[in-house]
């Protein structure tokens, strides 16, 4: 993803060189173009993870909204992959778990804003899909 060619869209288009801007206006890179590398995202502490979660969440903007799409999707198959009543209680019972564990860790936490609330989204978007 290094080497991926960044496309300019909606503000800055008009810097190309048909405006007689000369040479195309680079574009800031999105949060998924940041080239995290894998082998050193657990190597650190839950404290310096989260802050990771965090300025990711926090520079992704509305990139961010197409996982609870996916989020949904992936208790939509859970409905259908679990076969008995009790495992889907148990499944919403855990992501609603994790939406309160999230507002009780950090309530008073103006840090993990962003974390927080695509945690709650996420867990609360995942049990809706699941009934």
């Amino acid at each position: 993803m290094r080497d991926a060619p960044i496309i300019p869209m909606g503000e800055g288009a008009e810097a190309g060189p048909a405006s007689g801007g000369g040479a195309a206006r680079k574009s800031a890179a999105r949060a998924w173009q940041w080239g995290v590398h894998r082998s050193r995202v657990f190597d650190t502490g839950p404290e310096d993870l989260s802050g990771r979660a965090e300025s990711f969440l926090q520079m992704a903007g509305f990139d961010r909204a197409p996982w609870l799409a996916a989020i949904f999707a992936g208790g939509i198959l859970c409905w259908f992959a679990l076969a008995n009543p009790w495992q889907w209680v148990t499944a919403i019972a855990g992501a609603v778990l994790l939406a309160l564990a999230a507002l009780a860790l950090w309530r008073d936490v103006d840090e993990r804003a962003h974390l927080r609330r695509a945690i709650i989204a996420a867990a609360l978007v995942f049990a809706g899909g699941s009934p």
